[in-house]
């Protein structure tokens, strides 16, 4: 084992999982979704969602909310803005729109 999987506790496992888990929902619901807004700054459309990705993207975003659920927020666990990413992937993990 290396120094790099050595974590203090089993939380800092749980949290860099989080962020890579994040990111990859939000690629994912970027190909998957209807986007609008100039090209520098896309954001998928709410209940747009390709219904061929709905279940693996309902997998992912629950697997977040229960890691979530254990460890916290990305707004309880502090991390910057570029760290969490857009506000639209923030409102999907908390509930406020649906991807169908």
């Amino acid at each position: 084992m290396t120094s790099e999987t050595n974590f203090a506790r089993p939380e800092d496992l749980l949290e860099r999982s989080l962020i890579e888990l994040r990111e990859v929902l939000r690629s994912d619901v970027l190909t998957a979704c209807d986007l609008t807004g100039p090209a520098s700054n896309r954001v998928p459309v709410p209940r747009t969602c390709d219904l061929t990705w709905v279940e693996t993207l309902t997998r992912l975003l629950d697997l977040i909310r229960e890691i979530e659920a254990m460890i916290g927020t990305p707004a309880d666990l502090e991390w910057t803005p570029e760290l969490a990413g857009p506000g639209w992937l923030t409102d999907l993990v908390a509930g406020r729109w649906w991807l169908t």
